[in-house]
């Protein structure tokens, strides 16, 4: 089942991201000196490189805060709803909604990893990533 969202806002620098997406891939910008970034952008915030490539990360990380929704802000996103921003393994940290778990079964620096979701957006069919629990055998 397919759900509904709001339209992505693509600018100059996340494109590349999302069109990673629409092909199931998480891949984030890494400098030439080998830091990753998120979000995109033209420099390395941490050793200032203009040079950056488009690199695959594992998708797997621990969750640093969260927060559930309890207002709407999107008419495609009735509340109540979970985000969790997580740090990935690679470093950076992501923003996404939270499925799979309780509200009363989160904790900070639970194990999670991305599952890839198809949506609706402004009619057109495009992917997005949510966060999901860490199996234990993981």
């Amino acid at each position: 089942m397919t759900a509904s969202r709001p339209d992505a806002i693509l600018g100059v620098f996340d494109r590349p991201f999302w069109e990673f997406l629409e092909q199931r891939e998480l891949r984030l910008q890494r400098c030439d000196q080998g830091h990753f970034r998120f979000p995109p952008g033209p420099v390395c915030p941490s050793c200032g490189s203009v040079e950056s490539s488009w690199e695959p990360v594992s998708g797997k990380g621990k969750m640093v805060t969260w927060t559930e929704f309890h207002r709407q802000y999107f008419p495609q996103m009735p509340p109540p709803y979970i985000v969790v921003c997580a740090q990935l393994e690679e470093g950076p940290l992501l923003v996404a909604d939270f499925v799979g778990a309780q509200v009363a079964d989160l904790s900070i620096g639970m194990g999670v990893r991305l599952n890839f979701h198809d949506v609706t957006m402004n009619e057109n069919d495009r992917v997005i990533y949510q966060w999901i629990p860490t199996p234990s055998t993981e």
